[in-house]
C-alpha cells in the first residue's frame, strides 16, 4: 500500500464482439482526487473480433 495512493477500476464494457475498457476518464480522476493527474481526457483500451483499430486524429475520441 502506497500512502496516498487513490487506486481506480475501470469498468469493462462488453458485447457481442469486443471489449472496451476506458481505463482513465478525467471526470472520475478529478472527483476522486480533486486535481487533475495529467492531461489526459480519456483512454480507453478494446478488443475486437473484427481486429485492431488505432487513430491518429487530434485530440477527441474519434477513429
Amino acid at each position: 500500500m502506497v500512502a496516498g495512493a487513490v487506486e481506480f477500476t475501470p469498468t469493462p464494457r462488453p458485447d457481442d464482439r469486443r471489449l472496451l475498457v476506458p481505463p482513465f476518464q478525467k471526470t472520475a480522476f478529478r472527483r476522486a482526487t480533486g486535481r487533475p493527474l495529467m492531461p489526459v481526457t480519456q483512454a480507453n483500451h478494446s478488443r475486437s473480433r473484427r481486429g485492431v483499430r488505432v487513430t491518429a486524429t487530434p485530440p477527441g475520441c474519434a477513429k
